[in-house]
């Protein structure tokens, strides 16, 4: 009996000593987000099946890696990033979009991302085989036209299905979102439309070829995103940005509520009892 024991106990630390432990790393909850340490899948008891299940309320990116901690793009890459890249029939690089029932041999290469939309979903990566499982349901796509962009302006950054960011369809081709209280710092903002939360329905199309707005001064603004569908594949549109109204009235408040300042003509500081010129708030003015 205990010879039998202890080759029971050799095997389980040999299957733990080979366990082959996964992370996944990307948009939250599938990892914390780009550039940031992934997030351990849970491992299975024989030692190489990891498993993630998630609650998606938008389409996400992620890819898994053997690493427990983000080192640097170029480390994560080269030595522990994996994922799948398949190739379309003209044989460029593809990304794959996981639905259920999908199964895909996993490769270790530069870059490689996968997707998987809106819905409850589990993801299952086998490392003895080397393939990855997706098992769930999808959420339809609703028929909506919806801006995205960065997430300091969108709240979730390109997120095709942010119901949020849905325009409201006025009904003769043209689409209008509006946008209020939005802390934003000067600067040049990128943004694009997608139809029916999907990716195959950008426009502008490509990821360097966005819409954009400018703002000139840090603070809060409302947006208002005019699109028109020209009915021929392509759109057009423009963004308004114009202070909140919230923040102007608290200016004009601040305003009412500045103390007045008083000097005399010799540039020096008095109060409000000094008489004759006094210069108060940068005006001359006579008291007697």
């Amino acid at each position: 009996m205990k010879k039998l024991f202890t080759l029971a106990a050799v095997a389980a630390m040999a299957l733990t000593a080979n366990a082959q432990q996964f992370y996944i790393m990307g948009d939250a909850p599938l990892g914390a987000g780009w550039g940031q340490d992934p997030i351990a899948m849970d491992l299975a008891d024989d030692g190489f099946t990891n498993t993630i299940t998630v609650e998606l309320d938008a389409q996400k990116w992620f890819a898994l890696t053997d690493s427990p901690t983000f080192t640097g793009w170029d480390d994560i890459n080269a030595n522990h990033r994996f994922g799948v890249w398949p190739k379309s029939d003209e044989g460029e690089k593809g990304q794959p979009e996981l639905t259920d029932g999908s199964e895909w041999d996993i490769i270790q290469c530069q870059e490689p991302t996968m997707t998987i939309g809106k819905g409850s979903w589990t993801i299952t990566y086998n490392a003895q085989t080397k393939k990855l499982t997706v098992s769930g349901s999808a959420i339809a796509p609703t028929e909506a036209m919806t801006i995205v962009g960065p997430a300091e302006v969108f709240g979730e950054g390109w997120a095709p299905s942010d119901a949020d960011n849905n325009m409201t369809d006025n009904g003769d081709g043209t689409y209008t979102l509006v946008l209020k209280g939005i802390e934003l710092v000067a600067g040049t903002y990128e943004y694009k439309s997608v139809w029916a939360e999907s990716w195959e329905n950008e426009y502008p199309v490509g990821s360097g070829n966005n819409w954009s707005f400018t703002i000139d001064e840090d603070g809060v603004y409302d947006l208002t995103f005019n699109l028109t569908d020209n009915g021929d594949g392509t759109r057009d549109c423009t963004c308004e940005a114009v202070p909140s109204e919230a923040t102007a009235i608290t200016a004009i408040a601040a305003q009412k509520n500045a103390k007045n300042v008083y000097y005399n003509v010799a540039g020096q500081r008095t109060n409000a009892n000094a008489k004759g010129v006094v210069i108060v708030n940068g005006k001359k003015v006579i008291k007697k």
